[in-house]
Order: C-alpha cells, then structure tokens, then sequence
C-alpha cells in the first residue's frame, strides 16, 4: 500500500523556484493610493488629463492648472497688450471717439442718391461742421447732456458718442471747466452733392485736436455719419 505525501500549501511570501523572495511591508507602511505623495508634474512622459479615473496600482496625475493656461506675452517681445492700455504718462483719455455708419443700412434705400443735387431750401453744411464739433467735445466733457447730439448724428454714431461720455462721466466726472471750446480750422470737401467730408482742429480747453467727419443730407437734414477725434 503506497503511502502519498501530504503537500503543505506554500506559504504567500515564500518564493518558488527562480522567483526571488519579496518581503511584504509592514502594516503601518502601508499606504493606499490616496494617501500616497503626488508625482511630481515634472515627469518624463505625457501627463494625462485630469478627471480620468485611477486605474490598478497606478495613480493618475493630471496637468496642474497653471500649465492648462499659455502665459500671457511679454510686453519685451514686441506683442502689443490688449486694449484700451493706460499707463501714468498716458492716461484714458476721455475725448478719444471714433463711431461711423455701416456702409449701407435699411432705410438708405428709401433715400435719394448722394449725388442727387440738393433742394433748394437745404442749409448749408459746411457752416455747421465747427457748431457740430464743439457740441460732440462738451458731451464728452460732460459740460452738456447727450441728448444735445441726438439731431445732428445718425444713430449709429449717437450711440457710441452718448456711451463714452457716460462712461468718461462715471469713471472722472465732469471735466473742470476751463473755457470755452473753439475751432482753430476746418478744411472741408464735398466729393457728391449730398456728402461733406471734413477735417478740423478744435482746442478743447487743456490741449489742440484733431477731429474728422462725414456727413450727408439724410430726410431733410444733415448728419453725421461717420465721427473721429484725437
């Protein structure tokens, strides 16, 4: 009668043949992956995105904030900075518009053509190119109320010239007053019988301007389509 030989079960940190022997760290050094010290963001390959999950024996590190983000350009690289940019040797300046028409909107289509000859009762626009420019420069200053401008620019540059004089209102007040605006000269020219184009010089009571315009006969009145001042 052959006897067989019991085999004990190998115990789990005894190392078989060719597997070398792995000792089991104690239970208080035994950290789970919670708890485990971050990798640091410096690693060799790829880092995933954040969000993934954490697979089996690996911890997912995803990409700090900070690199999610280019950094903003220097300004010593030659990229020009957002704007408007104010710095203390070029403060905002409240007086800088520019505001234009669109080249052509709805209601142009029911108005004759610029360059129909203008009827006989129509004033006439260059004589009050300097009273316009004037008005739009106390607006700004905050000397008149907006609503001063209302019959003399389209409503397209209304908008824009009623907004920055709220705006300048809110950021610096009324502008201290000093005396009254004044135009300097006005260079005009009409290339169609319903158009005025026009430059003119306007010193507003602290320094000289440059001021541009367009402006056409509109149902029966001049406006200002187009507006700039520097």
């Amino acid at each position: 009668m052959s006897t067989l030989a019991t085999k004990s079960p190998r115990p789990a940190n005894t190392p078989g043949r060719g597997t070398p022997a792995v000792s089991e760290p104690p239970e208080a050094t035994k950290l789970s992956i919670s708890e485990r010290a971050p990798v640091s963001a410096k690693s060799t390959g790829p880092a995933e995105p954040t969000g993934q999950k954490e697979r089996a024996g690996q911890i997912v590190v995803g990409r700090p904030p900070s690199q999610l983000l280019a950094p903003s350009p220097a300004p010593e690289e030659g990229i020009p900075r957002s704007f408007p940019h104010t710095t203390p040797e070029r403060p905002w300046d409240r007086l800088s518009v520019a505001a234009r028409k669109p080249a052509k909107t709805a209601w142009d289509e029911e108005a004759p053509r610029l360059d129909a000859e203008l009827p006989p009762d129509a004033p006439k626009g260059t004589s009050l190119i300097g009273s316009i420019v004037i008005l739009v420069v106390e607006v700004l200053l905050g000397h008149r109320p907006a609503t001063a401008l209302r019959h003399w620019l389209a409503p397209e540059v209304y908008g824009p010239v009623a907004r920055r004089a709220g705006l300048a209102i809110r950021i610096k007040g009324r502008a201290p007053w000093t005396c009254r605006p004044r135009i300097l000269k006005v260079l005009a020219n009409k290339p169609l019988a319903r158009v005025i184009e026009a430059a003119a010089a306007v010193y507003d009571g602290q320094r000289v301007r440059a001021a541009c315009l367009r402006m056409e006969f509109l149902r029966g009145r001049w406006k200002v389509v187009a507006l700039e001042i520097a």
